[in-house]
């Protein structure tokens, strides 16, 4: 409804197997002079609307929030990039300042296709998720951009962290709006590709309900406070 509501973080509690876990997503919309001006997008002291993607103020929330939860867990969720394009030198620059503040995940979306993938001290930059359901035509083909997204699925355990990410087909034209797992070539090819633009990191692949998947360990959790 206002400027507060639209960048008040949210923190939840939970409970792992006897342990209390605080988790935090902070999101931000990136600037656009015409979405300001064409559709009104932004959200004001007293007018509704989403959160502008305001660095140094997340920058604050995380520290603040650092400091309220111990041992809290933070995601920051930007929406940011250019469309149909791999990640922007800005985008780099942004999400470390995020890390450096104390996010231990970055997952990005906007781009309308996945993004590179990136560890930096410690912590992963998932700059772009891509679309999920989205409902208007899609331009992979005109822009020449890989057609691929990816949903993912973050696990909290009593001894460790996890993050799968389940690739899939996103390009409307070819799915009929209805995003479906890859198949098996389509899977490597979007591996492949991922590969050549990101970190080298360790994972394994596999496959469940869910379809074909990547997981990797975000590390050991942190001690907490037993309920």
């Amino acid at each position: 409804m206002n400027l507060a509501e639209a960048t008040r973080p949210w923190v939840v509690e939970l409970n792992i197997e006897g342990r209390r876990q605080h988790l935090a997503v902070l999101g931000g919309f990136e600037y656009h002079t015409a979405y300001r001006k064409e559709f009104n997008f932004y959200a004001m002291a007293t007018k509704g609307g989403v959160a502008r993607l305001d660095v140094p103020a997340l920058v604050r929330q995380i520290e603040s929030l650092k400091t309220k939860y111990r041992g809290i867990f933070i995601v920051a969720f930007p929406h940011w990039g250019l469309d149909y394009g791999w990640k922007e030198p800005k985008q780099a620059e942004s999400a470390r300042r995020l890390i450096d503040a104390g996010a231990d995940l970055i997952v990005g979306h906007g781009a309308h296709r996945f993004q590179e993938i990136e560890q930096y001290h410690q912590r992963w930059i998932l700059y772009g998720l891509g679309n999920f359901v989205f409902n208007s035509p899609s331009r992979h083909a005109e822009m020449r951009s890989p057609p691929y997204s990816l949903v993912a699925l973050l696990t909290f355990r009593e001894s460790a962290r996890s993050l799968k990410l389940y690739p899939v087909l996103s390009d409307n034209n070819r799915t009929r709006y209805q995003p479906r797992p890859l198949d098996p070539p389509e899977f490597d090819d979007a591996l492949h590709m991922l590969r050549e633009r990101s970190s080298d990191w360790v994972f394994r692949t596999g496959e469940d309900r869910g379809g074909r998947y990547m997981e990797w360990s975000l590390g050991a959790s942190l001690p907490s406070h037993h309920f």
